[in-house]
């Protein structure tokens, strides 16, 4: 696993997570090729949304990859060639992260101490829209929770 990242703490949080932390400022001075112990990567999960970032993920799949879209940031476009995804057999796939049956199966998980997960901000009703904020401007480190109890 590798997490590509150019915020300071978010690549310290990653090295902590034993995941390999790269820099990301300049997508065209990254290859994918060497940023993996096997190769090219299978799966790219994209969490940033920009141009740049999608075009490089797209890019950097092996054959039969899949690059999953979690972002919904409007006015975030990529222009891609359809023979590129056909010859690389390569799936485009939006997420919207988990139905209700999997986030009850990760709050299991995370109840029963199997997983740990990485929480940057928790919020009342009355942060919503800073916590927001943190997230647009990329700054949030892990998720961002809700505490609905208060606020």
């Amino acid at each position: 696993v590798v997490g590509l990242d150019i915020d300071e703490h978010k690549l310290a949080r990653l090295a902590e997570l034993d995941v390999r932390a790269v820099r990301s400022e300049d997508f065209s001075s990254l290859d994918p090729s060497e940023l993996f112990d096997r190769g090219r990567p299978t799966v790219v999960v994209d969490l940033v949304g920009s141009a740049t970032s999608l075009a490089w993920s797209v890019e950097a799949l092996d054959t039969g990859g899949r690059l999953v879209v979690l972002t919904t940031f409007r006015d975030r476009l990529i222009s891609v060639d359809p023979r590129f995804l056909v010859f690389r057999e390569i799936s485009l796939i939006g997420s919207r992260y988990a139905s209700k049956e999997e986030v009850a199966a990760a709050g299991e998980l995370v109840a029963s101490g199997a997983i740990q997960p990485v929480i940057g901000q928790v919020a009342t009703a009355d942060g919503l829209l800073g916590l927001h904020a943190h997230l647009e401007a990329g700054t949030l480190v892990g998720r961002g929770a809700l505490d609905w109890r208060t606020g």
